[in-house]
């Protein structure tokens, strides 16, 4: 009963957030989708945080991998990919100022750089790669359901997409921010608490040491080192051209807190990925019948047979946060893509901001049940995460940081081929088709995409020209928008440390590493929540509403 409490309770909360937050989504679609651009730093940490930080991260990425790996997890499949990840904070910047007023999305960004047929391809990228990430939270949660209440797959499916879509489609972004906010705070403490139980209660790395085969230790994971390159890059450079991290940089009230949020997050993504793995390590040393079987299953049993009620169901609200507040961002964006990017930008130029509010609730539950039959369709978690990664990165890693990086005006021409370069030479050069592994295809896609866009852009044939106004927008802003340059360079000197930490902790098996971390990652939490109760005010329904009100005779005027 303590279980099924906790899990109800968190669930209520999400619901209860979403209509909550239903009257100030309806102001506009800015509101809808953007949150007006009025998060503050509290909001934003956490919406970012619980977004990127998924079902897939526990059970796959971590988890999974662990059961599979070994310690090669932590320099692996993990490793340096925080450190390429960082830097993304100046793209937050960038956004700022370089996305013009009314576009939302990257193939809004795309569409205002590049044109029709370059913005359609990007829309339909977008909303494949939104698909799969959203199946990837639903097979996560099947799974999750099956093995507690004994669910046939889909029944568990159904069940959290009726919960998710309701609130979702409600209340838009804001319902999405504010149950991420809460499900941030859900995953640090659920996470941190029920890990640093489990390691405790096997004597760390000393209680599992004995039950693992000699193989388990090898750094490689009987991987080559290639393989390990490849992932690294791939997952650590696949962030600078995720649509969902674009869409929280405008959600922001002003540069220096989306700066700050992105510089935040990535320090507590390090924390928490140190507590993912290691119930990997505990379901392959306990459990070593049920690894053989499936890692999966595996993993679920560190959780599940070895903590008791109470830290049980915190645990199983922690995954359930973790996979509805990614699920409801990458739905929210599929839909979307097709009201602003598909119908606003190729069909109707003319369609209001009630249309497209009204478009994207109509396709966000359409979308989001049809797409539980690719969530039926993969085995594990990790394979269908990795298409998704392959697909959006193939097209437009190098074509959306390089159009916010390049220094002068971009070329009209450039997009297009770099888009097309890239994917092209992904598919052709990798299996099926060509002789390269999929982790080895991407990287040269990615190498022929970026020279297919620094030659045109070189060459210089037909340079976008802006009105006069956005010119001046654009350089007001690079003025104006200033940050405290020693606050994200310490942040970034933290990541470093910390990456370093779990590395080097896994190989030489050093306990007290894990279980420090665990403990800042929970006081981190409340951190958070202490930042939230100074700034609730900004984002109080009734404060945003009475807003609204006031500023009504303002624009009429």
């Amino acid at each position: 009963m303590i279980d099924i409490t906790i899990i109800v309770a968190t669930l209520i909360v999400c619901l209860w957030l979403g209509w909550y937050y239903k009257r100030v989504a309806e102001k506009s679609f800015k509101s809808y989708f953007a949150a007006e651009g009025r998060l503050p730093l509290s909001v934003l940490t956490g919406s970012i945080m619980a977004t990127f930080f998924s079902g897939v991260v526990i059970i796959g990425f971590g988890g999974e991998n662990a059961v599979r790996y070994g310690i090669a997890m932590y320099w692996g499949v993990a490793g340096l990919i925080y450190i390429m990840r960082y830097p993304i904070c100046w793209a937050a910047r960038a956004t700022r100022i370089k996305f013009p007023p009314g576009v939302y999305t990257l193939p809004d960004f795309i569409y205002y750089y590049y044109g029709k047929v370059t913005g359609g391809i990007a829309s339909v990228i977008n909303l494949s790669y939104n698909m799969v990430r959203y199946a990837t939270q639903m097979l996560i949660i099947g799974a999750l359901l099956k093995y507690v209440f004994g669910w046939e797959i889909w029944m568990g499916v159904v069940v959290a997409a009726i919960i998710m879509l309701t609130y979702t489609t409600l209340s838009g972004i804001w319902a999405v921010a504010m149950t991420d906010f809460f499900q941030a705070l859900v995953m640090m403490i659920g996470q941190g608490l029920s890990v640093l139980y489990l390691w405790f209660l096997v004597g760390g790395f000393e209680g599992i040491f004995s039950r693992l085969p000699a193989s388990f230790w090898n750094p490689s994971g009987g991987m080559p080192l290639d393989y390990w390159i490849a992932v690294q890059l791939g997952v650590g450079l696949a962030l600078w051209c995720a649509p969902e991290m674009y869409q929280r940089f405008i959600m922001g009230k002003d540069t220096r807190t989306t700066m700050y949020a992105w510089c935040w997050t990535v320090v507590i993504w390090v924390l928490f990925t140190t507590t993912v793995g290691l119930p990997g390590f505990i379901g392959r040393a306990y459990f070593p019948q049920i690894a053989a079987k499936s890692v999966t299953d595996a993993v679920y049993a560190a959780y599940l047979q070895l903590l008791p009620s109470g830290f049980r169901g915190l645990w199983v609200a922690t995954l359930l946060a973790a996979t509805l507040s990614t699920a409801s961002a990458h739905i929210l964006l599929a839909a979307t893509n097709v009201s602003k990017d598909i119908y606003h930008n190729l069909i109707n130029r003319k369609a209001t901001d009630r249309t497209l509010v009204m478009i994207t609730r109509i396709f966000t539950p359409i979308i989001g049940f049809l797409t539980i039959y690719i969530a039926l369709s993969f085995k594990t978690v990790f394979d269908i995460y990795l298409w998704g990664q392959y697909l959006l990165t193939a097209g437009l890693l190098i074509l959306v940081p390089g159009t916010l990086f390049w220094r002068g005006k971009v070329s009209k021409y450039a997009g297009l081929p770099t888009m097309l370069a890239g994917i092209l030479i992904f598919l052709l050069s990798g299996k099926p088709i060509g002789p390269l592994i999929q982790n080895q295809a991407y990287l040269a896609g990615w190498t022929a995409s970026l020279i297919t866009f620094v030659i045109l852009n070189i060459i210089g044939k037909k340079p976008i020209e802006f009105p006069v106004q956005e010119v001046e927008r654009i350089r007001t802003l690079s003025a104006r928008e200033t940050y405290n340059k020693a606050i994200v360079f310490l942040g970034l000197i933290v990541v470093i440390c910390l990456t370093a930490g779990y590395m080097s902790a896994s190989f030489y098996r050093v306990t007290w590493y894990f279980t420090i971390d665990m403990v800042i990652l929970i006081a981190m939490a409340f951190v958070l929540i202490g930042l939230f109760l100074k700034e609730y005010r900004e984002v109080k329904a009734s404060t945003i509403l009475r807003e609204s009100i006031q500023e009504a005779p303002q624009k009429q005027q």
